[in-house]
Protein backbone atom coordinates (compact mmCIF):
# COMPACT_ATOMS: atom_id res chain seq x y z
CA UNK A 1 0.00 0.00 0.00
CA UNK A 2 3.12 2.39 0.70
CA UNK A 3 3.59 4.27 -2.58
CA UNK A 4 0.14 3.73 -3.79
CA UNK A 5 -0.79 7.99 -3.50
CA UNK A 6 -2.70 6.36 -0.28
CA UNK A 7 -2.48 6.00 3.29
CA UNK A 8 -4.59 5.12 6.70
CA UNK A 9 -4.78 7.10 9.12
CA UNK A 10 -5.36 5.40 12.86
CA UNK A 11 -7.15 7.95 15.38
CA UNK A 12 -6.94 6.41 18.56
CA UNK A 13 -10.39 6.24 20.72
CA UNK A 14 -8.79 3.90 24.33
CA UNK A 15 -10.02 0.99 24.62
CA UNK A 16 -13.06 1.09 22.79
CA UNK A 17 -10.79 0.73 19.36
CA UNK A 18 -9.93 2.89 16.78
CA UNK A 19 -10.97 4.83 13.52
CA UNK A 20 -9.36 3.86 10.02
CA UNK A 21 -9.43 7.19 7.76
CA UNK A 22 -8.22 6.57 3.92
CA UNK A 23 -6.28 9.65 2.47
CA UNK A 24 -5.14 10.53 -0.91
CA UNK A 25 -2.83 13.14 -2.31
CA UNK A 26 -3.52 14.21 -5.90
CA UNK A 27 -0.42 16.37 -7.50
CA UNK A 28 -1.68 19.07 -10.29
CA UNK A 29 -0.88 17.79 -13.53
CA UNK A 30 1.43 20.65 -14.48
CA UNK A 31 1.48 21.69 -18.68
CA UNK A 32 4.84 22.01 -18.83
CA UNK A 33 4.64 23.66 -22.35
CA UNK A 34 1.93 25.93 -21.79
CA UNK A 35 4.09 27.43 -18.50
CA UNK A 36 7.20 27.73 -20.33
CA UNK A 37 5.10 29.83 -22.96
CA UNK A 38 3.40 32.01 -20.36
CA UNK A 39 6.64 32.71 -18.75
CA UNK A 40 8.94 33.40 -21.37
CA UNK A 41 7.02 33.92 -24.74
CA UNK A 42 4.14 35.75 -22.47
CA UNK A 43 6.58 37.16 -19.89
CA UNK A 44 4.67 36.18 -16.47
CA UNK A 45 6.16 36.70 -13.25
CA UNK A 46 7.00 33.70 -11.09
CA UNK A 47 4.61 35.05 -8.46
CA UNK A 48 1.82 34.93 -11.52
CA UNK A 49 2.63 31.86 -12.37
CA UNK A 50 2.23 30.46 -8.91
CA UNK A 51 -1.45 32.39 -8.29
CA UNK A 52 -2.17 30.81 -11.87
CA UNK A 53 -1.50 27.21 -11.18
CA UNK A 54 -2.21 27.51 -7.29
CA UNK A 55 1.23 26.49 -6.55
CA UNK A 56 4.30 27.68 -4.70
CA UNK A 57 6.76 29.84 -5.92
CA UNK A 58 9.65 27.08 -5.44
CA UNK A 59 7.67 24.93 -7.31
CA UNK A 60 7.47 27.41 -10.37
CA UNK A 61 11.03 27.46 -10.18
CA UNK A 62 11.68 23.39 -9.96
CA UNK A 63 9.29 23.26 -12.96
CA UNK A 64 10.86 25.69 -14.90
CA UNK A 65 14.36 23.94 -14.39
CA UNK A 66 12.12 20.57 -15.81
CA UNK A 67 11.22 22.38 -18.65
CA UNK A 68 15.01 24.03 -19.18
CA UNK A 69 16.37 20.55 -19.22
CA UNK A 70 13.66 18.92 -21.54
CA UNK A 71 14.45 22.18 -23.76
CA UNK A 72 15.88 21.12 -27.56
CA UNK A 73 17.65 24.12 -27.47
CA UNK A 74 20.16 25.19 -24.67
Amino acid sequence: MIGEGWAKVVEPQGALGCREYVILWKRQQIDLAELAKRRWVENWTIERLALEYRICRTSVKRYLGICKKLSPTQ
